[in-house]
């Protein structure tokens, strides 16, 4: 089903207009966007950090005793008698998020109704895409703990809502903070970005194109004189990608709740749950190809790009692009898992995992 995006009122469209590129780097952490991303989540969605928190102090060489209430307290960012929730404590508590994932399990132990997954494992997964993005970044010459940031925050409007309108509600809950250069990654994270224009795609992958949305013979994209395009739509003609979107791109097509996935095995994973569009699902492969080739490029891993770019042209069967897109995908693995912290991991790991989405 097509899902227009749009926003809730003048005020978020306003802020989107004019908009050149976003200025992500700031004095703002990828340890101040964790605690954002769980702020007024209940106790039941963060349990299993406050007993990381409490057995942290506990085992000390200075041991302080907590009880799971005041752990619970420090995670929506209030001081308790013997822990302030100052930078410090912050920077503890991410790598307790962390180190949940490292166990397999989510930060809260709460399941969905009449469900075995997580509430929380959208929390999972922009952990392991934070990792994902800040090995890409460092590697590409960029700030590692701002990508790291945007990677923890893309998907902040999954606290509400799971369809695609999490990317609205993402934007909208960051500038209500009052972190409006981060918002901007919660919309162009779904729609990847083309290397050439620097222009951002409405598509991405499963998600149906909007109404009078095509591709020409030469697989370019192109709308109907009469379609009616949403807000985000208009937003991505105007904006101009930046390196950290891309990273960002990339690293939503690797990261899972339970690991790190090769591309390949990612845009398999993501079918399981839904199918792709028929009409946009090798523009999607072409695009995500040329955005692999392109960090491949910029990280020095290629020198020349053989392939040239890459289109969805009417007359290449899914079957060769599938095999185009495999061949980049293995590629652009063999490259992250020489420089990552978590190696990529198969499908047969989101059977044996705790963590599921």
């Amino acid at each position: 089903m097509t899902q227009y995006l749009n926003f809730s009122g003048n005020y978020y469209r306003n802020i989107t207009k004019h908009k050149i590129t976003a200025n992500y780097e700031n004095n703002r952490t990828s340890a101040d966007a964790f605690l954002l991303c769980i702020k007024d989540l209940p106790y039941e969605e963060l349990d299993n950090l406050c007993k990381e928190i409490e057995q942290y102090y506990r085992y000390k060489e200075n041991p302080i005793s907590l009880s799971l209430e005041d752990c619970y307290k420090l995670t929506q960012g209030q001081d308790t008698q013997d822990i302030l929730c100052d930078k410090e404590f912050k920077q503890i508590l991410l790598s307790l998020a962390y180190q949940c994932i490292d166990k397999g399990i989510t930060v809260g132990s709460k399941l969905r109704e009449n469900s075995n997954d997580s509430t929380t494992s959208w929390i999972s997964h922009c952990l392991y895409q934070g990792e994902t993005a800040a090995v890409l970044a460092k590697n590409l010459g960029l700030d590692s703990d701002t990508a790291r940031k945007l990677g923890i925050l893309h998907d902040i409007g999954r606290k509400y809502i799971h369809t695609l309108l999490h990317t609205v509600a993402g934007f909208e809950t960051l500038v209500d903070e009052g972190w409006t250069d981060e918002a901007f990654v919660c919309l162009t994270h779904s729609f990847i970005g083309n290397p050439t224009t620097h222009k951002g795609g409405r598509c991405c992958g499963c998600d149906p194109a909007l109404p009078g949305f095509y591709l020409d013979e030469e697989g370019n994209p192109n709308w109907q004189p009469s379609a009616e395009k949403d807000d985000v739509t208009s937003f991505l003609e105007s904006y101009n990608y930046n390196l950290y979107d891309s990273i960002i791109n990339m690293s939503d097509l690797m990261a899972t709740s339970y690991g790190t996935l090769a591309p390949y095995d990612r845009v398999a994973d993501i079918s399981t749950r839904t199918t792709p569009d028929p009409q946009n699902k090798n523009y999607f492969k072409a695009e995500f190809s040329n955005l692999m080739l392109h960090l491949l490029e910029q990280s020095g891993e290629i020198t020349v790009n053989n392939i040239g770019t890459l289109k969805a042209t009417s007359d290449i069967s899914d079957s060769k692009m599938d095999e185009i897109f495999y061949s980049v995908s293995a590629l652009f693995t063999d490259y992250y898992n020489q420089i990552c912290r978590y190696p990529t991991k198969s499908l047969q790991n989101k059977e044996n995992s705790s963590i599921k989405q």
